[in-house]
């Protein structure tokens, strides 16, 4: 199996860009470690490597030929949700998640999906500004429903609908 490299040895200059790719059952020794640095509460390998069936569209970006984040997003009908995205940690701040995000996005509109949907943490205010910029909306909250260090933390259930070349 191999191992990831953490994304802080990429020397980051402007002559590389990143690139998506589909991710697979094989990436997911290396996305788990970006997985647990990005959350307190990490979902599990077993979970991550449900996310291949038909109804999910699973990226990754590459930079320098690295995994520096991903993507999990689940297409039912025309509402695709946002279930799982990551930055590696040494990364972050540089405009990766913006990129992640813009690609998220054009897979939905190529899907033909009309409703994004997603849950974050109520605490997560960098996230909620981030998916508030890309026209997300709190729709309702969903009470307890992530583990916390105290106990619990509600989600807040965000969505937004794309109209046309929007």
């Amino acid at each position: 199996m191999s191992q990831a490299t953490p994304a802080s040895d990429i020397e980051l200059t402007p002559s590389f860009e990143v690139q998506f790719e589909a991710l697979s059952e094989a990436d997911v020794d290396t996305i788990y470690p970006i997985e647990r640095a990005c959350h307190a509460f990490p979902c599990s390998r077993k979970i991550l490597a449900s996310c291949f069936s038909k109804r999910y569209r699973s990226v990754k970006m590459l930079l320098a030929g690295k995994i520096i984040g991903f993507y999990i997003g689940e297409l039912v009908l025309d509402e695709m949700t946002l279930q799982n995205i990551c930055i590696d940690p040494s990364v972050q701040g540089k405009g990766y998640g913006k990129q992640l995000m813009n690609h998220f996005i054009a897979t939905a509109k190529a899907n033909q999906v009309t409703q994004l949907w997603l849950e974050v943490r109520e605490s997560n205010a960098p996230a909620i500004a981030l998916y508030h910029g890309y026209g997300f909306d709190v729709a309702g909250t969903r009470k307890n429903y992530y583990p916390a260090a105290n106990g619990r933390e509600d989600a807040l259930l965000m969505g937004c609908f794309l109209f046309g070349d929007e």
